[in-house]
């Protein structure tokens, strides 16, 4: 392990101390974790490196923090999570882009201009059964109540309202 740290250090051109001081650092905390270095370790480490105490404290911290994987193990615990989960946005992704976009476009000119393509009494069933409704789900007509405001049967209704939304749903895929 001391090896692997000294040859990747060595790759961006480390100066000569700070390959000391990696290779020292790790040996302390090799017999035991948590020791930490002395006031006169520090001070002797500064003097030896040429650096401040306050960088060797610096070198100590992140030396003395323990390597985690970046990508999970296989576990099927639900609870695990790995750091590669944190750099991954879906927000921008194209296609997530592009379904957000057409369900928008769904949603709000799309459904007014397939309800445009409706006659009144169509559109008074369509948006008294389907769009008069509250987030709990209360608030629809029945076809009961249609049928007794409209003097035509729940059946008629029915029929009627099936007949809306096929045309609604070709309008919203042409």
């Amino acid at each position: 392990m001391l090896f692997l740290k000294l040859e990747f250090l060595s790759r961006f051109n480390s100066s000569v101390p700070q390959k000391h001081a990696i290779l020292y650092i790790p040996a302390a905390f090799d017999a035991s974790i948590s020791i930490a270095l002395s006031p006169n370790e520090i001070k002797h480490l500064a003097t030896a490196l040429d650096v401040r105490q306050e960088d060797v404290r610096e070198m100590e911290k992140r030396l003395a923090g323990g390597d985690m994987a970046i990508e999970a193990h296989d576990t099927s615990d639900e609870d695990s999570f790995a750091p590669i989960n944190w750099l991954s946005d879906d927000r921008y992704e194209p296609s997530q882009v592009l379904a957000k976009e057409a369900q928008d476009e769904l949603q709000g000119p799309g459904i007014e201009r397939a309800l445009a393509t409706l006659d009144e009494r169509s559109r008074k069933i369509i948006s008294a059964r389907w769009l008069n409704v509250s987030d709990d789900g209360s608030g629809a007509s029945t076809l009961h109540e249609l049928a007794a405001e409209l003097n035509v049967s729940a059946e008629r209704i029915r029929q009627i309202e099936a007949a809306a939304l096929k045309k609604m749903k070709l309008a919203l895929t042409n």
